[in-house]
């Protein structure tokens, strides 16, 4: 069967005739219009023709602020972060995923080279300090999924697999005899008194800190120096920021920071003089050490930030 009748056909040619007219009219001579304000083209006129059209079809083609609100309902009914590197899990807890940290919280990534790297750095620092009459303690604030793993979305606990880092780290401090403090066991146990672990933020909260102290200078022997939960901090309050929500665009953050506030003002009561330095994934400045003479080095690494990149500058081979 044939797509048009046969009188039809007669009528293509009509349409096609005056679709065609208008072009005629750039060959074919024409009637004296009226004045043009501008007789002759612009010098150039192209390279400015889109600047106005350009943003006008940007911001209205194809029903743009309509097909952009209902995405970002659907983004928040299917709690997706988009490409942001946030996870969010139940009770609207933020989670860190970026550098690979949710693969290294569930057992997935295993970097043993880099890993073995910072326990023999570690192992050699132990016995420098030693010799000069100075105390090493290792410790890492664990990442928010490690401590929180009932508040991941389900097909992420079901990923979990052990050994982690932290589980390969915990080991070679035990085996190599060099004072460390796990503080996994520590923060899942206080989370039965309160959070311990900020919802929109990748660090921990100060009265996870505070606990972290504590639990430090036990490990140094000077439990003397710990200091009571009640008179550190204060009650709990509601806190604007965090940077998880920053990335999500929901607050305007503050800033915080896994020790490097609050510690300070616990060392501050009892120590003479006290010092930080960055650990740049094991390239930190041996000399700095030595010319500060402490009688306690806290190496405190956060857990996604555990395996070595580099070898300490200026420290003697081992």
């Amino acid at each position: 069967m044939s797509l048009l009748l046969a009188y039809r056909r007669w009528w293509c040619f009509f349409f096609m005739a005056v679709l065609t007219l208008p072009t005629l009219g750039l060959v074919l001579p024409d009637l004296p219009g009226p004045v043009r304000l501008m007789t002759t083209p612009q010098e150039r006129w192209w390279v400015h023709a889109t600047e106005r059209l350009d943003p006008f079809i940007n911001g209205r083609y194809g029903f743009r602020g309509l097909i952009m609100a209902g995405n970002a309902t659907y983004l928040r009914a299917m709690k997706s972060t988009r490409e942001r590197p946030v996870l969010l899990g139940e009770g609207g807890q933020m989670f860190f995923t970026g550098e690979q940290t949710l693969e290294q919280s569930l057992g997935r990534l295993f970097r043993i080279k880099p890993m073995t790297e910072l326990a023999d750095t570690l192992s050699r620092l132990d016995a420098l300090l030693k010799a000069r009459g100075a105390k090493l303690v290792v410790s890492s604030p664990p990442n928010a999924a490690t401590v929180l793993p009932e508040k991941l979305p389900a097909w992420a606990r079901g990923q979990m697999t052990h050994p982690t880092e932290l589980d390969f780290l915990t080991e070679q401090m035990e085996k190599r005899g060099i004072a460390y403090v796990d503080l996994r066991p520590i923060l899942i146990a206080a989370k039965a008194q309160g959070p311990v672990f900020r919802r929109t933020d990748t660090h921990w909260n100060q009265r996870s800190s505070v606990l972290a102290f504590n639990a430090m200078m036990a490990a140094a022997g000077r439990p003397d120096l710990e200091i009571a939960l009640d008179s550190a901090i204060g009650p709990l309050q509601d806190a604007p920021s965090g940077d998880l929500a920053r990335y999500l665009g929901e607050a305007n953050p503050t800033g915080d920071k896994d020790y490097g506030e609050i510690w300070p003002r616990l060392l501050e009561r009892v120590a003479s003089r006290f010092a930080w330095m960055h650990h740049s994934a094991c390239k930190f400045e041996w000399p700095a050490v030595e010319r500060f003479k402490p009688d306690l080095v806290i190496y405190m690494v956060t857990e996604r930030s555990l395996p070595c990149r580099g070898q300490p500058i200026g420290m003697p081979p081992g």
